[in-house]
This record gives C-alpha cells, sequence and structure tokens, in this order.
C-alpha cells in the first residue's frame, strides 16, 4: 500500500510530496533501512509479528522512493542515496546468470527476484515491484540529473 498511497497524495494535494505526514513516511522509510554492508544493505528492516525481517517485502520502498527522488521535496536529497541503496538490495535479490543453474528452470529464473537472500522463490508480486520501482528510479535519476 505504501507505494500507492505516496503516488495518489502525490498527484491529488498540490504539493503532496511536502505536507508533513508524507515527510515523516519518507523519514521512517529512512530510518528502517539497513546501512551496513553485507548481503542485506540497502534493504529495509521490516516488523513481522514479534521479529523484523529484511527480505523482498522492503521492495515495496522502491517506487515511493523514486517519486521522493523525482519531485521537489523537502527531503529530495536524503531521497536519492536511500533509492541508490534500495536499488543495490534488489540487485542482491535479482538471479543472475551466474546463479541461474541452481534453479530448476535456469533460462526462466534469470532476471527474477528472489523473495529473500535466503528464499530461493520468486514471487511475482515482488518481480513486478521490482520493475515499476527499478524503471521509476531511471526516470527520477533522469530528472534529478537534468536530463528528461
Amino acid at each position: 500500500t505504501i507505494p500507492w498511497l505516496v503516488d495518489a497524495v502525490s498527484k491529488v494535494f498540490d504539493q503532496g510530496l511536502q505536507k508533513s505526514s508524507m515527510q515523516q513516511l519518507l523519514s521512517l522509510a529512512i530510518s528502517s533501512q539497513i546501512n551496513e554492508e553485507g548481503d542485506l544493505f540497502g534493504g529495509f528492516s521490516l516488523v513481522s509479528g514479534d521479529s523484523t525481517v529484511t527480505d523482498a517485502r522492503g521492495v515495496r520502498m522502491l517506487p515511493m522512493l523514486a517519486l521522493f527522488a523525482q519531485l521537489p521535496n523537502p527531503s529530495q536529497s536524503k531521497a536519492i542515496p536511500a533509492l541508490k541503496n534500495s536499488l543495490q538490495f534488489v540487485m542482491q535479490l535479482t538471479t543472475r546468470t551466474q546463479r541461474a543453474s541452481r534453479f530448476s528452470n535456469p533460462t526462466l529464473s534469470k532476471g527474477g527476484v528472489r523473495a529473500a537472500t535466503w528464499d530461493a522463490s520468486m514471487p511475482t508480486e515482488v518481480s513486478a515491484m521490482a520493475l515499476l520501482g527499478v524503471s521509476r528510479a531511471i526516470k527520477a535519476f533522469k530528472v534529478a540529473s537534468g536530463a528528461h
């Protein structure tokens, strides 16, 4: 729901991303991002039951971060590095040619986004959200660099 909520607020309200509630949402997201080097770098520590987990559910943050990085708002400069880090985590979850042979259908597994670094399943929702997020990130970086 996070990417759709932020998307709607940015379109419905004039200067929607500048609203304090949206800025608080972004701050909360950034504060939950893993910044220590390692397999989980760029992922998000999310509450799941009685514990926290860093897995592909955090990919849902990617389209939101791309929107905050693209549109003018008080936290745009914070959103850009968070977006870059999030993209690094998506790359960590993405199945590359070198590892595709571990799957029953190596050809179909290439480019699939795994549910977690320890879970080789590739939920369609995760790959779809990653594609949406990456395409929006590309647009955000083009806008931020001045190349429309």
